[in-house]
């Protein structure tokens, strides 16, 4: 019975996200509370892992939860590339919506930086973060 692709897609996003890590199965599966087994059944293809244990290794692995839609998407794409597809093979409203992840993605990594900015600076002074000289305008 041939998988289907979202489930190759869970596949590989298993794989990649430790591959990003740079940990082996067992130092996974330690970190999400999986065992070793579990591990290697997810990234072999013989079981398919919940949109929970997805989670847990997501989380275990550092991803923020806004990144991990696009490097699914991502993850497709390759894919359909490799097996002699194209973006065109996608459509407009894929793309607009991958574009639209990558965006929503970078405006809370900047977000997340620019108060960590302002929580450091709040912390050694006395003045309002930024009152003087706005980073933005």
């Amino acid at each position: 019975m041939k998988r289907s692709d979202d489930a190759e897609v869970l596949r590989v996003a298993v794989i990649t996200f430790r591959a990003l890590k740079g940990w082996s199965q067992a130092e996974l599966a330690k970190a999400t509370g999986l065992g070793a087994s579990a591990v290697s059944r997810y990234e072999s293809g013989a079981q398919v892992p919940t949109a929970d244990t997805m989670a847990r290794i997501r989380m275990a692995v550092g991803v923020p939860p806004i990144l991990a839609p696009g490097l699914l998407s991502w993850i497709r794409a390759a894919r359909s590339a490799m097996a002699g597809g194209t973006l065109h093979d996608y459509g407009d409203d894929v793309i607009e919506a991958a574009a639209a992840e990558l965006g929503q993605a970078l405006s809370q990594l900047m977000h997340t930086a620019l108060e960590e900015i302002r929580k450091d600076y709040a912390s050694e002074s006395d003045d309002e973060p930024w009152e003087d000289d706005p980073p933005f305008r």
